[in-house]
């Protein structure tokens, strides 16, 4: 330990920045990079015969939802109370909008597979399908199925989602139908359920990596 050192700090992609005044020995680097996210705790590390503090600082998690109907601003407010980042994308630019979801955090016009690649998804991301068109909801789970997400909800009864799918059968880790069973009707307890899942995912990827 070197209490009057500076920090140092190490991007999940390799980059390294900050005022450390000595050269970061290869062997903790490498450690520091392969730890991946969702695992390592911040406390104190020992790497090749040398004790150093390590912090993890994450991003919020993002939450993209594939459609900007009527019950897309009740989720995404519900979502960013409780800690989202919210993207939104639909190919009807009038609803995928500012005036019409004014919560979001980006906003994202195209046909799915034009904007699927765009939205650079990974196993931070917390994905829900709910465009209310059956083909717009193929056409993207066919793009999102192979995906290592956090979360991939479809919006619909399950025999609906089941459809969906070339075999007639969703994959278990699709939650179809979206949310936790609390009963709800209107689309602002619809969005608490559903970001009671979101939570109830997030928090035990949180739970395991401590373990």
């Amino acid at each position: 330990m070197y209490p009057d050192e500076r920090p140092f700090f190490q991007s999940e992609t390799g980059e390294q920045f900050g005022g450390c005044r000595r050269t970061p020995h290869r062997e903790w680097r490498e450690w520091l990079h392969k730890t991946p996210f969702y695992q390592g705790r911040s406390g104190l590390y020992e790497v090749d015969g040398e004790t150093f503090y390590v912090q993890h600082f994450w991003p919020k998690p993002r939450l993209v939802i594939f459609g900007a109907g009527p019950d897309a601003p009740p989720l995404v407010a519900a979502a960013k109370a409780a800690g989202f980042s919210v993207t939104v994308s639909d190919w009807r630019p009038a609803f995928c909008h500012p005036s019409h979801v004014s919560d979001a955090d980006e906003w994202v016009v195209g046909f799915p597979h034009e904007t699927v690649p765009m939205l650079h998804l990974n196993e931070r991301d917390f994905v829900i399908v709910m465009t209310h068109q059956f083909e717009r909801d193929r056409e993207l789970v066919s793009l999102l199925a192979d995906k290592p997400l956090a979360y991939l909800g479809v919006l619909g009864p399950r025999r609906r989602t089941d459809r969906l799918f070339p075999s007639g059968s969703a994959p278990p880790f699709v939650r179809s139908p979206v949310g936790l069973s609390i009963g709800a009707r209107s689309p602002h307890e619809i969005a608490i359920s559903i970001t009671a899942e979101l939570i109830s995912v997030l928090r035990r990827h949180g739970a395991e990596a401590a373990q």
